[in-house]
């Protein structure tokens, strides 16, 4: 009877949350604790700048099934410029394929997965592998096929706690790719790759992501400097703006790069338990 009664106040909860209006900026943040969540981000305002100026505005407008999951992206710039995202996903709501298209490129990402379960609490296996496929102005482009392999910390039970570092495949050699540190809350605090470039990870008092900054290394001197750094930005308990910040070498100042505005609806979404961000950009 609990149970059922239970699943009866979750499904309440969902439906209350997705009658709010669009425009009501006091969202009340929800997590059920089994992937559902709530509010979703409804579309993504991008402005690029260049010396101070702006060069270019894009929208990207975030697109769910009627399961409350994320489907497509569709952007367009202010030029002509069209872009599209696609997720597509197994039965059990793993993400199988990101492809992204444009007028000019078609490249596909197929992921892959290990028997291993992702966290206690989480009965999927989790992310392993990733590949790509890539396609320019509608000719096949020879290049290697790239397999980016995820390696975990498992615990004694066998389940996977958190990601350890990463291997490239390319050519049949495989290659370092990146570790992962961790604070004594589990949350990452530097990655670092081989060549010595590495990206330092703060947070509030609240455990959210606070600044990313990205350490470089100087091609000339082979100096490590902050080349780049993101701010996030929020508003009540919502990312709001995401900043990026650049600069060619460590004597110049940093300028703006590019500025993330979300805009989010008051209905709930499904996020996939996974050590890879779904809004994570194809290369």
């Amino acid at each position: 009877m609990k149970k059922y009664l239970y699943s009866f106040l979750t499904l309440l909860a969902l439906m209350l949350i997705g009658c709010g209006s669009d425009n009501d900026k006091s969202f009340s943040v929800y997590d059920d604790g089994n992937g559902t969540k709530s509010p979703r981000i409804s579309k993504i305002i991008i402005v690029d700048y260049n010396d101070g100026n702006i060069t270019n505005k894009r929208e990207d407008k975030y697109i769910y099934n009627k399961n409350n999951i994320l489907v497509e992206v569709v952007g367009k710039g202010s030029d002509t410029y069209s872009y599209k995202y696609e997720y597509k996903y197994r039965e059990n709501k793993q993400l199988m394929e990101k492809v992204f298209s444009s007028s000019k490129v078609h490249s596909v990402i197929v992921y892959n997965y290990s028997d291993s379960l992702y966290m206690n609490n989480v009965e999927l296996p989790v992310l392993t592998s990733e590949s790509k496929k890539t396609l320019q102005d509608g000719i096949l482009v020879p290049q290697p096929m790239i397999t980016l392999y995820y390696h975990y910390e498992v615990n004694t039970e066998g389940k996977a706690v958190r990601l350890k570092n990463t291997t490239i495949q390319m050519y049949s050699q495989e290659h370092e790719g990146k570790s992962y540190m961790y604070d004594s809350n589990g949350k990452v605090i530097q990655v670092l790759s081989p060549d010595g470039s590495k990206e330092i990870y703060t947070y509030d008092d609240r455990q959210r992501i606070k600044s990313i900054e990205h350490y470089l290394k100087d091609s000339e001197n082979g100096n490590i400097y902050i080349g780049g750094k993101d701010n996030f930005i929020y508003k009540g308990d919502l990312l709001k703006v995401k900043e990026v910040y650049y600069r060619s070498n460590e004597n110049e100042k940093f300028e703006l790069s590019s500025k993330k505005t979300y805009t989010y609806e008051n209905k709930p979404y499904y996020e996939a338990p996974s050590l890879v961000h779904i809004d994570e950009e194809i290369e």
